[in-house]
């Protein structure tokens, strides 16, 4: 199947997602337009690398387009749909474009509830270090590779968004699964609907390498009927870490498959037990992808993580300041352990910002005891995205509901830049969690003046 379509435009352009494909689409020669509501750093990197923006949605942005490419936030009675209706342009969502761009790739695919980025970034790493020029679509830019590439290499590396059932577009020559833990709820109403949906991803790949750690990612890797390899701690598993040994963060074991090891010992910088299994879920990709581990491995030593994954922002006046994109339960516990690791003995203010209504409401009792490797949890008001505010909660309603001796509900991110510039003293840390507008309390505390603390002892 040729890629049929000489000019796509795409709208949400600026989205995380569809700025990756039209990077791609850019480097292998196909004219892209698009759109989106306002713009940002991800809109302008496209227009610079050549893709004719707009801001705003206007019917005649489709007028010579080939195919219209749209996020899954665009309904059907959107002015640029219609027009493409109209026209018989053929619109697509991401699964349905997938199959034509990725026609005839190798593709390793890194699904999961929580660690795809991750995972995908250090697979994508550990080949561009290791010579091998493969195309890649992340979930968030790496500081070397940035978000995206064609490649010139017959392997495609992708990570495999289960929202609006993106993944199942991919037919993965290998497929991770990293966990299967119950999200989206606004899409998948209930955990065995989220299962579902992974198992028929895992169901067109040729081999899947799952997490032993997981009960969710083994159950769909078993029940997909392809050949299974898996990761983790455990004895039982293919592939596993030896030898951990944390020190501040920063984490060395040697990678171990059926009994020998592979490689030498390896020390990671992005700290935390569960980028160990990260990493192994990336070396057993590759294994399973046909290349050497071996070989392959010391690389991901040097890999320093991707945007809003434990991102170091700055100091002020004797506080550091991380940002992260967790915005499930068992992110914000796996990443506040890892921040105990590497700051111990320091006062941790966690700034949260609750991610849509429906998934608060779902998942609001594993919220209520997820902060507690925090001393002080700062809660902000809810990041609606695409939903309104009709579940009867709020960001007050949930400071109220966590299981915590200090929590301070402050609202939205002026209210709570000005309280912690109010409240935290040197040699604290602040890490902001959430995948909304609360890296911006990251930066705006980060930049600001001279003698910006008040002193206060909170």
């Amino acid at each position: 199947m040729a890629f049929p379509w000489q000019r796509v435009h795409i709208v949400g352009i600026g989205g995380t997602g569809l700025s990756a494909i039209a990077r791609v689409l850019l480097e292998r020669g196909i004219r892209v337009s698009g759109c989106d509501r306002q713009s940002g750093p991800l809109m302008q990197a496209v227009a610079d690398a050549g893709a004719r923006v707009f801001l705003g949605h206007d019917p005649d942005h489709v007028r010579s387009a080939d195919a219209l490419l749209v996020t899954s936030a665009v309904p059907e009675d959107h002015p640029e749909v219609r027009a493409a209706r109209e026209q018989g342009i053929p619109v697509l969502r991401r699964r349905d474009f997938l199959p034509y761009l990725l026609e005839g790739r190798e593709v390793i695919g890194v699904a999961g509830t929580h660690g795809k980025t991750t995972t995908t970034g250090m697979i994508v790493h550990m080949l561009r270090r290791g010579g091998v020029r493969a195309g890649y679509i992340v979930g968030s830019p790496l500081p070397e590779w940035g978000n995206a590439a064609w490649g010139d290499e017959p392997t495609f590396v992708i990570e495999a968004d289960e929202y609006d059932y993106m993944f199942w577009g991919l037919r993965p020559r290998v497929a991770v699964i990293t966990n299967v833990e119950w999200d989206h709820v606004d899409l998948f109403p209930t955990e065995e609907v989220y299962r579902e949906a992974f198992l028929h991803y895992a169901r067109q790949a040729h081999r899947v390498v799952a997490c032993a750690e997981d009960p969710g990612a083994l159950d769909v890797a078993r029940r997909s009927g392809r050949p299974v390899i898996t990761y983790g701690f455990r004895a039982d598993a293919d592939w596993q870490a030896h030898g951990v040994v944390d020190t501040r963060g920063r984490i060395r074991f040697r990678p171990v498959r059926a009994g020998t090891q592979v490689g030498p010992a390896l020390t990671l910088q992005v700290p935390g037990r569960h980028n160990v299994l990260n990493a192994l879920a990336a070396l057993a990709a590759l294994d399973a992808a046909g290349f050497s581990p071996d070989v392959l491995a010391p690389h991901v030593s040097t890999y320093r993580g991707a945007h809003r994954r434990f991102q170091h922002i700055g100091s002020l006046e004797g506080v550091e300041i991380i940002d992260d994109y967790a915005h499930h339960p068992t992110e914000v516990r796996a990443t506040l352990a890892a921040l105990r690791q590497v700051f111990p003995g320091r006062r941790v203010w966690a700034v949260f910002q609750p991610h849509t209504y429906s998934r608060t409401r779902a998942l609001l009792d594993r919220w209520r005891d997820a902060f507690d490797d925090a001393d002080d949890v700062v809660v902000m008001d809810i990041y609606a995205a695409r939903e309104q505010a009709t579940l009867g909660l709020s960001g007050e309603y949930v400071a109220r509901a966590l299981h915590h001796p200090r929590v301070h509900y402050t609202g939205d991110v002026e209210a709570t830049v000005t309280f912690l510039r109010e409240h935290i003293r040197p040699g604290d840390v602040v890490i902001t969690l959430g995948a909304g507008t609360n890296t911006h309390v990251a930066r705006m505390l980060a930049r600001s003046p001279a003698r910006a603390l008040s002193g206060g002892s909170g």
